[in-house]
C-alpha cells in the first residue's frame, strides 16, 4: 500500500468482524443437534437399504437359479458321457434318452 494512505477506522473493524465470524463457525455443534444429524444419517441409510433389499435379494436368487441350472446341466453332461464310454461311443436314442441315463444321474 501507498504510504500517504490511510484506511479509514471501519475497515479495520470489519476485518476483526469477519475474523469472529470465521471464529464463531468453527465451533462445534450443540450436543443436542448433533444428535438430530446422525439421526437423520441413520434413517437416510436404513431407508436406503430398505429400498434397495429387495433387489439384491432378487439378485441373489437369479444367482442361486443360474448355479443351479448349471449344476443339473454339468450332472447330465456327465451322464451322457458314462453311458456313451459304457454303449461304444453311442448316445442313447433320441425317443428314450432320459429312461437310458437315470442309471447314470448323480442325485445328491
Amino acid at each position: 500500500m501507498n504510504a500517504g494512505v490511510s484506511l479509514p477506522p471501519c475497515v479495520g473493524k470489519m476485518k476483526a468482524e469477519r475474523s469472529q465470524k470465521v471464529v464463531a463457525m468453527k465451533e462445534p455443534l450443540p450436543r443436542k443437534r448433533r444428535r438430530w444429524t446422525w439421526l437423520w444419517v441413520g434413517l437416510v441409510v436404513a431407508w436406503f437399504l430398505w429400498t434397495t433389499d429387495p433387489i439384491h435379494l432378487r439378485c441373489a436368487r437369479v444367482k442361486a437359479h443360474s448355479a443351479i441350472c448349471h449344476n443339473n446341466l454339468k450332472s447330465l453332461a456327465s451322464a451322457l458321457l458314462t453311458y456313451a464310454e459304457k454303449h461304444d461311443n453311442r448316445l442313447p436314442p433320441a425317443e428314450s434318452w432320459m429312461d437310458a441315463i437315470v442309471p447314470y444321474v448323480d442325485n445328491p
